[in-house]
């Protein structure tokens, strides 16, 4: 055993818990740093992310298809697709996450179920696009640069400084988020760096800042149809970046040899240059630019046309969502412009921009599992600790330069969320927990009724309750909820059509057709409506809808297939 090895056992001096947060210091070999965390974190890998994500396409699958086909899809996509993944992966992080297993006593399968579910699920969905041969999304009026990032440096922020602020919105609420961890990383091979990441899961390749002054942020794009078996997995190539890149085009030239198999942007800032590099890859093209422009947001759409092209309208609630995310970040950005501290970044992570829709364009979301602000000139990161979403909780400050917790320094503070709001929300995300991961339709429903008490205004509230009696095939229950999501209306006139297409299948399966037919009619009428609910109406016009388990998506609120 090394001597790096040696002390990570030795009462594990490189760990503490920090105002809910794992903070690790890990160092040497990668099988070394990869044991370490092990070990640091045997404790708490087990109750977080990897066992959640190995089995969470199962869960995907068994909304669609049952438990038992699930289980069989599963096992067909673990050893088709899971197994290509895995042989991708280079020498050193095969031996990370065997270090990584061995360290936390669990079989090194389960961290790479874990370690290839991003790339697996956007697999699965293109398939599922290809299948259902979707229109294309919509092109946009403006340029856009379930992940938000905001940069703002030289005359946009008072002291001139760069700042990098982003949300990180991907599965596993109240999972990642319970066992989040800061890792201080000195790898014998590389710079040190600093990775905000959740208990068991490895590398620097998601959300991340390095001694060079550079930091990481990594968006998914769920709905591309560009993927390539055969390249690498996410999260190999930005922890690259991390461990060798100084400047950006460094940075842009070890991209320029990763050979991707999804679709995925990489936003990395440099304070020394005062600039960014949008990195934009599919499994088959990739676009990039640098600037040295004061703001910058981006979301989830490409800004490359070429690669624009091959996104299609898999989920207009989210490609909304996306929009009005992006537009918010980059006018409150332009509103602030020469006055931008840490403060006010940390505000706009937490925002949830509508006052009229909770769910319609918030940057505060049910799967904000994570929440950063960096300043990297200083060395200095700031962590939303706390459960989802975590950009409204206190940010809390580390300092990659001394390896360790600001204790000196206040938190930043995120949006200070009304109590009743507060108190909704979690009913909310009780109700997800319970629908998704428990497959338990009858607590998810109480978790929706009281969260229309609590927020008795939510259309979207409405809805979802309505949507989870239905599923549950119990359209008396579920019709009063539609009932009060039509009268209180909502901005988005789809949102609309959306509400009067399931109030109508509620009908039919009550047995009352000719007040079904009257709803999917209103759908019909109403000014802006998206395609595919247009066409569910108009077939049920014609052929009465038949109860059915429904694959409810909690975080935009709506039904992914209607």
């Amino acid at each position: 055993m090394s001597e790096t090895l040696a002390l990570a056992t030795a009462g594990m001096p490189g760990y503490r818990r920090y105002q809910g947060l794992h903070v690790l210091k890990i160092g040497g070999s990668d099988y070394e740093m990869g044991y370490q965390h092990g070990q640091m974190l045997k404790a708490a890998i087990p109750q977080g992310a990897v066992p959640y994500f190995a089995v969470y396409l199962e869960k995907i699958l068994r909304q669609a298809v049952g438990e038992r086909a699930a289980k069989t899809l599963k096992k067909g996509l673990d050893r088709w697709v899971g197994r290509q993944l895995v042989a991708a992966f280079p020498a050193h992080v095969k031996a990370h996450v065997k270090g990584l297993a061995e360290g936390a006593g669990l079989p090194e399968a389960l961290i790479w179920q874990a370690f290839v579910l991003p790339d697996s699920f956007l697999w699965l969905s293109c398939q599922s696009q290809k299948m259902r041969k979707l229109e294309l999304a919509p092109q946009l009026a403006v340029q856009t640069m379930g992940c938000s990032s905001a940069v703002a440096q030289g005359g946009a922020t008072k002291q001139g400084q760069l700042l990098h602020a982003r949300n990180l919105d991907y599965m596993g609420a109240q999972v990642w988020d319970r066992e989040a961890a800061v890792i201080f990383s000195q790898p014998e091979d590389g710079l040190n760096y600093l990775s905000i990441t959740s208990a068991g899961i490895p590398l620097g390749g998601v959300t991340a800042m390095n001694e060079a002054g550079l930091t990481l942020a990594v968006h998914q794009h769920v709905a591309c149809l560009n993927l390539q078996l055969g390249g690498q997995p996410v999260g190999i190539v930005g922890d690259e970046v991390m461990r060798k890149a100084q400047t950006l085009e460094q940075a842009r030239q070890i991209l320029d040899a990763h050979r991707p198999t999804a679709c995925w942007t990489y936003i990395i800032t440099s304070a020394a240059e005062k600039a960014l590099l949008c990195y934009e890859v599919t499994g088959t093209e990739r676009h990039w630019f640098i600037t040295d422009q004061e703001t910058f947001a981006y979301s989830n759409m490409y800004l490359s046309k070429k690669l624009a092209d091959r996104e299609t309208h898999l989920y207009p609630s989210q490609w909304r969502s996306n929009l009005g995310r992006y537009q918010h970040i980059d006018s409150y950005l332009k509103a602030r412009h020469g006055q931008l501290e840490a403060q006010d970044m940390a505000y706009l992570l937490g925002d949830r921009v509508d006052a009229r829709c909770r769910m319609r364009t918030p940057l505060a979301m049910l799967l904000t599992v994570s929440s950063a602000v960096f300043e990297p000139a200083a060395g200095r990161a700031w962590v939303g600790a706390g459960t989802v979403p975590t950009s409204t909780r206190p940010y809390y400050a580390f300092d990659l330069k001394q390896g360790t917790v600001c204790e000196n320094l206040p938190p930043l503070l995120g949006r200070n969320v009304p109590e009743q709001e507060e108190r909704a929300f979690a009913h909310y995300t009780r109700a997800y927990r319970a629908y998704f991961d428990e497959n338990d339709k009858i607590q998810a429903f109480s978790a929706m009724e009281d969260a229309c008490q609590e927020a008795p205004r939510e259309s979207v509230y409405a809805y979802i309750a309505g949507l989870v009696a239905l599923s549950a095939q119990r359209p008396e229950a579920a019709l009063p909820y539609f009932h009060r999501a039509l009268e209180l209306g909502h901005p988005d006139p789809e949102r609309v059509a959306a509400f009067y297409l399931w109030r109508g299948r509620a009908f039919d399966v009550a047995g009352l057709r000719s007040e079904a037919k009257r709803n999917y009619a209103a759908v019909l009428e109403q000014p802006a409506v998206d395609t595919v609910v247009r066409q569910a109406a108009e077939k049920n016009l014609n052929r009465p809808w038949k109860a059915k388990s429904l694959a409810i998506e909690f975080n935009y609120a709506d039904v992914l297939i209607p």
